[in-house]
């Protein structure tokens, strides 16, 4: 089975009214935030504010409209997270930041160090993805389908 997401994760808590503004869906697992996050809607918002479109490292929406998310949503330190495989093969990737200032650059490999830096602590036999939950979050695609016909 597969495993594509992209999303920030944060042990503060959310703006919900703002994240219900910018159409982020927002998971409460184990006492951090899981904010999923979407290409097509990151170019839509990026459009609608203004916002340019430059990226900060081999996450592909590392970008300046995630930034912006992260402050409309008030969050302090957080991570961005992007995973991409299939049957075991592909990729992850993980950087964690605290308003503009970069605890840990993008890592290839690297969501566990980031969850760790958040405060994640491993329960048991699972890893501290596992301990928040972000396994069974497969993908976010359905959370933001709207976004898919809108040139």
């Amino acid at each position: 089975m597969g495993h594509h997401i992209s999303a920030l994760v944060t042990a503060s808590p959310a703006d919900q009214a703002q994240a219900a503004r910018y159409e982020l869906p927002c998971f409460l697992e184990n006492g951090f935030t899981i904010i999923g996050l979407n290409a097509w809607h990151s170019d839509y918002w990026a459009e609608q504010l203004g916002i340019p479109h430059r990226n900060y490292s081999d996450i592909i929406l590392d970008n300046d409209v995630t930034r912006f998310f992260a402050r409309a949503l008030g969050l302090g330190r957080y991570a961005l997270i992007s995973t991409d495989y299939f049957g075991g093969t592909g990729e992850q990737y993980a950087a964690v930041y605290e308003g503009d200032q970069t605890i840990m650059p993008a890592t290839r490999g690297g969501i566990n160090a980031a969850l760790r830096l958040l405060g994640v602590q491993r329960q048991g036999w699972l890893d501290e993805f596992d301990t928040i939950g972000l396994g069974k979050h497969r993908s976010f695609d359905g959370y933001f389908e709207r976004y898919y016909d809108l040139d």
